[in-house]
Formats: C-alpha cells, structure tokens, sequence
C-alpha cells in the first residue's frame, strides 16, 4: 500500500530540484536522496521521471485553474471578476516564480513534454474561455465593455503576469526585486497590470455605444447550435496549439543532450518496471517476517483406539476405569517472547536480498549507457560527415566550373572535365552511404528512447567534461558490497539459530479422558505456561555453514578484484587514447593549412597548363580527407572523454 506521506515526500523534492538544475540534469538518484527514499521506493510510486514531472505539473495546473474557475462562477462585479482573475494569476507565479521560465526552457527542448503539457491545458483554456467568454458577451450587451475575444484577453493577462518572472533569469530582475523591493515592487506591479487590463476594456466616454447592434449579436450567440459552440472550442483548442508551437516548437529549437538520452533510454528499458516489483516483493516479505511476533494458534483434534489400558486389581469407589477408545480436542495459543534474533535476522536478509537484486538492476541498465554514448557520438561522426561531404561536393563544383572554363579556353579536354565529374559522382555514392548510416543510427537511438523512426530530435554536442574524477563509482562495485552485506546477514542467521526461544503458552481442549484420567468421560482442561526450546543439533553444522560463507564471500571479493583489475586496464587504454587524439588534433589545423595551400597552388599550376586536372583532384582530395580527419578527431576526442568518463561513473 502506498503512502501518501511519502508519495508527497517525492513529489516536493522532485519540484525543488526541477527547477533547481532542470529536468534533463536532475537523476532519479538525486530525487530519491533529497526526498529520504531509496531509488527503488522512487519506481515503485511513479516508475519514470517523466510520470513524476507530469504529476507534478499536472497538479500546477489544477491549483491554478480550479482558482480561475472558482472565480468566474461567483456573483461579483465583471471588473471585480476580473480583478480577482488578474491578480491570482500573479499570485500564483509569485509563490513559484522559477516555473514560468522552467516551464518555457523544458517544453521548448522535448516535443514529447510538450505535447503532454497541450493535452493537459486544452481542456482548461477550453473551460477559462467558455466562462470567460459569457460574462464578456453579456458585458458587452450591457454597453459596459468594448468587444474582445476570450482568447486575446487571456493571452494579455498571461504575457503581462509571465513577463517579470520569464524575464528574471536573463536581466536578474527578480535578484534586484527580492532584495530590494519584494512586498512594494510586486504589489504596485499587480495594481499595474490590474489597471491597465481593466483601462484596456472600458469604452471611452466620447464614443457612444452602439447597444442595440451587440444586443443583437448577443441574442444571435445565445441561440448558437451545438456545432457552433464545438467549432468555438475547436477554435480555443487550435490557439492554443499554435501560441505554443510557436513560442515552444522543438523543431526550431530543440535539442537533446547525451544525458537526457541516456535517462530516456534507462526509462524506457522494459525491466525498469523491476524496480517497484522488488520494493513490493521485499515489502510483502518484511510483513510476513513481522508477523512471526504475533500470537500462533494451533487447533488439533484426536480419535484413538489402543490395544491395551492401565486397569485396578480391586474396584475402588469413585474411581472409573479407563476405555480403550479416546477422544481429544485442543487448541494451543503461543506467544514469542525472545526468539534469539532470528525474526530480526530474517528481516534483515530481505532487505539485504532485495538491495542485491536491485542492485544487479543497476548494473544492467547501466550498461546501456555505454550503448547510448556508441550511438549518440556516431550520430555525431556521421552528421559530421555529411557537412564535410557537402562542402566537398561544393569545392568539386567550383572546380568543375573551372575547368569547364579551361575546356572552353583549349586549356584543358573533356577528359581533364570527366575526371572532375567522376570524383562528383564518388562524392554522391559517399553521401549515399553516410545518410543510409546516418538514418539506421538515428532510428536505433529513436527506438531505445521509446520514439518512434524519424522523431529523434537535433543532437546536442556536448562539452568537454569540466573534471574527471579519479574515484570510481560504478554500480558493479555496490553490486559487490550488496552481496558481502547479505552474507553478512546469512551469518547473523548462524548465530541466531543455535540461540534458545523462550514463548508463552495457553493450551486447552476437551479429551477423554482428561487430565484427570480417574475421571471418566470427556472433560475440560487448559494449561498454561513459559517455554524454553534450545536446538542443538544445528551445532554440528555451523562451523561448515559459517566457513562456506566465507568462501562466497571471497568470490565475492575476488570477483570485486578482477573487475577493478580489467577496469584499471580499460582506463589506461581510455587515457591513453585520450591524449593520442589530442596529440593528433594539435596538428590537424596545420596540416589543413598546408593542404589548402597545396591545393591552391595545384590550381595555378593546371590553369599554367603545368599540372594536369588529375593532379589538382589528388591535391582537392587530399585537402579533404585532412577536413575530414579533423572533423573525426573532435568527435573521437570527446567520445573518448565521456566514454573514460562512464567507466569510472
């Protein structure tokens, strides 16, 4: 069963670093650790981060709205409505002032965020404009306000309200304002938009109001059919699509970084789901474990018939003899009392059992990074080249053009234009090959993202890492610890087997005979009392238990050993590739110069009638086979930084 304390726990840390750091910097770890929560309790109530950002502002928008709503529908004054509207708004951004510009940023950079955020808000801009579109229509058959559409009215109060807030980040007014000013700049800000939102409906005096004519109107909406007013909320809905595609589309500015896709692909790997599945798991079995405390009932019932029975040599008054057929019935009620630790130590192997599996999770999808960062720097080598083979498709034309103009001269024959022409056809064939790569990395990309082919959005080229750290941190080495720990456990279990159990009991029943066999017939009895158990027969086998323990536990630290022995390794190999490439690109801006030279001096050479047309496409060649190892020497550098980078973690 869920709780709600610690469901809201979640949900308050997940808000304070969103709009600290971001969506795409903020890991479900760091969520987990700020809310007082393991990862897998994080999984368990909202499995992906991006169900808890969409809870989260889904219940932004509710508070909000459900405020505007409650407005509209009292009995005030229009103005006074509008006061109210104006003024909760600004309310609302001033208690969450970095939402305005985090809502902006986020949405901007991920088509799918804002695709779930147009869904949530449609059906509210649907019903704030129903509503507000009636009390204007009737304001206006009143004489009392100048015509306006709902929607261009909403939008002025918005931009008017969002703007300070938007703004803040970029011209540090907000700073400015909550060290200065924060009670009397916000508040005459308020008045201010309140004033000039009201001023911008009132009719001048000067001009008379023409009331018969918006009667008319009015009565005219009053009878609209049913298609007329879908037509009207399709109208609302289609606005509100466009103000956000315009101010958030992603296809003009949006991109994805190697983090926010290493998240996607984690989030979207199908055994995510384990996650919650090992908390309820562990959960159930803890509760189990506990419930060992509670009192045990037995109930057993007997029916025997023997052989032989005690008898008396004389008859003795009042003393009836014994039956061959017997008759019990019995019910025993125990208590623990001290078990030796043993429920204590079985509760401790769950959650050391659960943290194991959980941690083996970890490492599997940890792992998939290292499949994202192939892919992802691929993307980036193959649109590399593709530029490249651009600008050499563009420098092969402007040759071509050249001896062109050398054929039409007699400087050069058409053979010396073939050979140009048949080195623009090699660049297409080249081109042909880099998109077909270029599409199949995009889609496999795409596809462990959870996207569907051709939506993966602009690729954004990250910076070097700012520090690499010399620790390592990969989840194979808490994998390792979670082990020992729940070896550690199973030796508790040894010490706490060969310990006594002391318990209460209550037994009592109906049985012939009864306790006193004397006594003929069925009768009542109960006994009740302290119980001391002490197995020692689990002697003989603990000091075998204790050392095949021990024995894992050394696989274990050997496996730990081994790991960090090829990890060391593969780091050497990283770090020396590191510096190799940074070695190589030293030089690679030289070595263009010197090509490009080289080239140029080619050109004069074939227009002198000295080189041939061969000649200068060796040189054009070679010029770009130097554009192009530069081009893959940076994207080299940097894979190879962040893929040192995730082998320490």
């Amino acid at each position: 069963m869920k709780d709600v304390n610690t469901e809201q726990a979640i949900i308050d840390a997940a808000e304070k670093l969103f709009l600290d750091k971001g969506f795409v910097k903020t890991t479900t770890a760091e969520i987990a650790g700020e809310a007082g929560v393991n990862h897998a309790m994080l999984h368990y109530y909202f499995r992906t981060k991006e169900k808890l950002f969409n809870m989260l502002f889904q219940k932004k928008i509710e508070l909000l709205s459900g405020s505007l709503l409650t407005v509209a529908g009292t009995d005030l004054p229009f103005f006074s409505k509008l006061k109210m509207f104006v003024e909760l708004q600004f309310d609302f951004f001033t208690a969450n002032p970095k939402l305005p510009f985090f809502l902006f940023s986020e949405l901007r950079d991920s088509p799918e965020r804002l695709e779930i955020f147009r869904n949530m808000m449609s059906p509210v801009f649907e019903r704030i404009c129903g509503q507000l579109s009636l009390l204007i229509d009737e304001e206006v058959a009143k004489g009392a306000i100048r015509p306006v559409k709902p929607m261009e009215l909403m939008m002025n109060i918005a931009s008017l309200n969002v703007f300070l807030f938007v703004a803040q980040p970029i011209a540090g007014i907000f700073r400015e304002i909550s060290q200065t000013l924060p009670q009397n700049f916000l508040g005459d800000r308020k008045a201010q938009i309140v004033n000039f939102v009201t001023n911008s409906l009132q009719i001048p005096s000067a001009q008379p109001p023409s009331v018969p004519q918006k009667k008319g109107k009015v009565k005219a909406k009053g009878k609209a059919s049913k298609g007329n007013r879908k037509a009207k909320r399709g109208r609302f809905k289609n606005a509100l699509t466009i103000v956000l595609t315009f101010m958030l589309s992603p296809a003009v500015f949006g991109q994805l970084s190697l983090e926010e896709c290493r998240t996607k692909a984690r989030d979207n790997y199908p055994k995510i789901k384990q996650y919650g599945l090992i908390e309820q798991s562990k959960d159930y079995s803890l509760e189990n474990a506990g419930k060992a405390y509670l009192p045990q009932f037995t109930f057993s019932a007997k029916a025997s018939y023997q052989s032989d029975v005690t008898t008396f040599p004389a008859i003795i008054p009042g003393v009836v003899s014994l039956t061959r057929d017997q008759y019990g019935v019995s019910g025993e009620l125990n208590q623990t009392v001290w078990d030796g630790g043993r429920i204590a130590g079985e509760k401790k192997r769950i959650a050391a059992s659960a943290d194991v599996e959980q941690k083996q999770l970890d490492v599997e999808l940890y792992a998939l990074n290292e499949q994202v960062n192939r892919l992802f720097f691929g993307i980036l080598l193959l649109e590399g080249q593709l530029e490249q083979n651009t600008l050499f498709r563009q420098e092969l034309q402007r040759n071509y053009d050249l001896v062109a103009s050398y054929v039409a001269h007699g400087v050069a024959g058409q053979a010396d234009l073939n050979v140009v022409e048949a080195e623009q056809w090699n660049a297409v064939q080249s081109r042909v090959r880099i998109e077909t790569s270029l599409k199949s990395y995009r889609d496999m990309l795409s596809a462990m993202m959870g996207s569907p082919p051709g939506h993966l959005p602009v690729l954004l080229k990250p910076e070097p890492p700012q520090r690499l750290t010399e620790s390592i941190n990969r989840p194979e080495l808490y994998l390792f610890d979670a082990q020992s720990r729940l070896f550690d456990s199973q030796k508790d279990a040894l010490r706490s087997r060969n310990l006594p159990h002391v318990g209460l009991f209550l037994q009592g029943g109906v049985s012939q005979p009864g306790l006193n066999m004397l006594d003929g017939g069925l009768s009542p009895y109960y006994i009740g009392g302290i119980r001391l158990s002490w197995n020692f027969g689990n002697l003989y086998s603990t000091k075998n238990d204790r050392l095949s323990i021990g024995a894992r536990q050394s696989v274990i630290q050997t496996q730990r050993e081994t790991f960090l022995f090829h990890l060391n390794l593969q780091m050497m190999q990283q770090s020396d590739e590191v510096g190799t490439i940074a070695a190589l690109m030293k030089n690679d801006e030289k070595i263009i110069a010197l090509r490009r030279n080289i080239r140029e001096t080619a050109e004069i050479k074939v227009a002198g009638g000295i080189f041939s047309v061969s000649d200068l496409m060796r040189e054009v060649i070679a010029e770009n086979a130097a554009l192009r190892e530069k081009a893959l020497h940076d994207i080299q550098w940097l894979k190879a930084l962040y893929d040192l980078e995730l082998s320490r973690n």
